[in-house]
């Protein structure tokens, strides 16, 4: 039987330490001696989407600006998903997105007459897409939710994977609902990239306390290709964000956070949380993933 504190890929229970407790994460950061596959141990779900399972919404997320711009900004990076599913499937069909968010990519199908379904746990979430879009994602993940087998044309999954306890289970669930010529599309940060070798712990995405698994491009075409898909196009990608909100990532590379309220009351001086800065240092992988 399969233990959670056993690798996903290989099932290996033995690994290397590569950050112990609080150097990099509050967990503790390991590599599969197998397969190489890196992940906190032991494997503990995020706090917070706990809790957003179970709890209702209290104040309403439009009241969040920093947060609501943050995810808006994720759009205009988007568009591209958005565009290459539609080459692939002119007729368009049925698309499932797994941690749909405010519900701003979902929208871009609704409005182009796909028929959606959004899965997210946070409930302020959901309803701000209820109120924004008139959206009606399902507060609830794929685990605790079910769909008939080859439901969709297309399941989305962005920048989630590496916040699942078991991302093989997701992938195995993902693999039945999609019909036999469904594209998966995946977009998580990566670690076999020259930005991670210079930054080591302090890499932002590696430090990001919810973060469990943190995959290279090999790691991930072997879990992928565990569930039979396999990549058929992939990107480094980038992301778009507030001039601002660049200046806190460097911040936080270098740790610094006694400057944080100087740098922000010299960004809304400037205005730079207004100012979009596209960033691609290529830790980002987008992969289209087709059925074997």
């Amino acid at each position: 039987m399969k233990s959670h504190s056993n690798c996903v890929i290989c099932n290996s229970p033995d690994y290397n330490i590569i950050f112990r407790e609080n150097e990099a994460q509050h967990q503790q950061i390991v590599k599969c001696q197998s397969c190489n596959l890196i992940y906190a141990h032991p494997k503990k779900k995020d706090a917070s989407i706990q809790k957003s399972k179970i709890r209702q919404f209290v104040s309403p997320l439009s009241e969040d600006e920093e947060r609501v711009q943050k995810l808006y900004n994720k759009m205009s990076d988007y568009r591209k998903i958005h565009k290459h599913i539609s080459n692939i499937k002119p007729n368009k069909g049925k698309l499932l997105d797994i941690g749909s968010s405010i519900g701003h990519f979902v929208n871009m199908f609704d409005k182009q007459g796909w028929e959606v379904e959004g899965l997210e746990p946070n409930y302020r979430y959901v309803a701000f897409a209820k109120e924004k879009y008139g959206l009606d994602l399902t507060p609830a993940t794929l685990e605790s939710f079910n769909f008939e087998n080859d439901s969709f044309d297309v399941v989305t999954m962005l920048h989630v994977i590496e916040h699942l306890v078991d991302p093989d289970l997701c992938l195995s669930r993902i693999y039945k609902i999609l019909k036999p010529d469904g594209v998966l599309v995946i977009e998580t940060p990566t670690y076999d990239t020259l930005l991670f070798k210079i930054l080591g712990k302090r890499e932002r995405n590696l430090s990001c306390n919810s973060h469990i698994y943190f995959f290279t491009l090999n790691t991930l075409i072997r879990l992928l290709s565990k569930n039979n898909f396999r990549i058929i196009k992939k990107n480094r990608v980038g992301r778009t964000l507030s001039a601002e909100k660049l200046l806190l990532v460097l911040r936080q590379i270098h740790r610094r956070t006694s400057v944080d309220g100087f740098l922000k009351t010299f960004s809304r001086f400037f205005h730079l949380h207004k100012i979009k800065v596209y960033v691609n240092v290529g830790n980002i992988l987008r992969a289209y993933c087709e059925k074997m």
